[in-house]
């Protein structure tokens, strides 16, 4: 997933769970922080996380879902204060639908990159644990 953020298009990435990467890229951005950070996973200590890196006035963008069950302590003021938007993206408008739409027809976007792994319709258990334990980008289930 992070060889793909930095494929994509993202500045600067790094697994949470590495605090000296973490450290580094914060750094680098001499005692600021990022106007935008994806979060593209649902662990809410990472949405925590991306919060407290956030510069004001800066945007979280969360795409990851959550689990159902899950609930995030952060301190109101703080939020408030520093001007945060917090930004779900868990389905599309009509707009965002037919830009989609626009982009496949163009081939902007290349889909074959997003399906990494492809199972059949006999294996589609493997599909949905592979999806579950993050261990593709997306997997398709064929006939």
């Amino acid at each position: 997933r992070l060889s793909y953020a930095k494929k994509s298009g993202a500045d600067l990435i790094f697994d949470p769970r590495n605090t000296d990467r973490r450290k580094e890229v914060l750094s680098s951005y001499n005692g600021g922080g990022p106007e935008l950070v994806v979060v593209a996973t649902g662990n809410v200590a990472a949405l925590q996380e991306a919060m407290s890196a956030l510069v004001k006035v800066g945007t979280l963008l969360l795409c990851g879902a959550p689990p159902r069950d899950a609930s995030l302590n952060f301190e109101i003021a703080s939020f408030f204060i520093r001007g945060i938007s917090l930004v779900a993206s868990y389905s599309a408008s009509e707009k965002e639908t037919n830009s989609a739409a626009r982009m496949l027809a163009e081939s902007t976007v290349r889909v074959s990159d997003l399906v990494t792994h492809k199972f059949s319709v006999d294996r589609a258990s493997d599909a949905f644990a592979a999806a579950r334990d993050q261990k593709c980008m997306k997997a398709l289930v064929m006939g």
